[in-house]
């Protein structure tokens, strides 16, 4: 399956790029493109079914949504809701890519650069971009014949990455709020937060702790 955010470019074939990757053997099992070496994208997915990273993913959002745990090296309390099971509009963001990231560096990685960050201080759901730069260097370095490139990754830069190559002189402008006019779309952070004030100016936020 493939998820591209609205105003993300795309001018290269698809089967090519992931083919190109396994010498045309087969297709990869996952692409992790990192957002400007800031943290792993979640503009761009792509994955073969019964990926393990997404029940890892559901299952941490899960906790921190529940539970609480830490959170950008902060400890986090359980997640106001309303009765439905939504969250407000910055919590929603705390249980994506922040929760990406560290599942990613426990899980796909096998942990060496998330402690390495910890050591200097950093906290995976935030890590450092030359953190970031070293995790996508390591994906590289599995493309190679050992793993048969079942990972793919690139630096996604806008008018460069995995799926899109441009000059930079020839790079189409693409702003989100454009393009979600032009598919007739709305900003989905606006609209939660809404449906989220109401709630609790009707007394329908359920306590944290419940």
């Amino acid at each position: 399956g493939l998820y591209a955010d609205v105003d993300t470019l795309m001018n290269q074939r698809l089967d090519s790029v992931l083919r190109n990757a396994t010498m045309g053997t087969h297709l990869p099992a996952l692409c992790l493109p990192t957002f400007r070496d800031i943290n792993f994208a979640q503009s761009l997915l792509c994955s073969a079914p019964g990926n393990n990273l997404w029940k890892w993913h559901l299952g941490r959002s899960t906790q921190v949504r529940l539970q609480g745990g830490y959170v950008e090296n902060k400890r986090a309390k359980p997640l106001e809701r309303l009765p439905n099971g939504w969250l407000q509009r910055n919590d929603l963001f705390k249980i994506g890519p922040p929760v990406y990231n560290e599942v990613i560096f426990a899980n796909v990685l096998d942990g060496p650069l998330a402690q390495q960050e910890t050591q200097r201080g950093h906290n995976i759901p935030n890590p450092s971009k030359e953190t970031m730069s070293k995790a996508r260097a390591a994906i590289e370095l599995g493309m190679g014949a050992e793993n048969s490139g079942l990972i793919v990754t690139a630096l996604e830069m806008g008018c460069t990455g995995l799926l899109v190559s441009y000059d930079p002189q020839d790079c189409p402008p693409l702003q989100k709020h454009v393009a979600q006019r032009f598919f007739g779309m709305k900003q989905w952070g606006p609209e939660v937060q809404a449906h989220w004030d109401a709630a609790k100016e009707e007394g329908r936020v359920r306590s944290a702790t419940r």
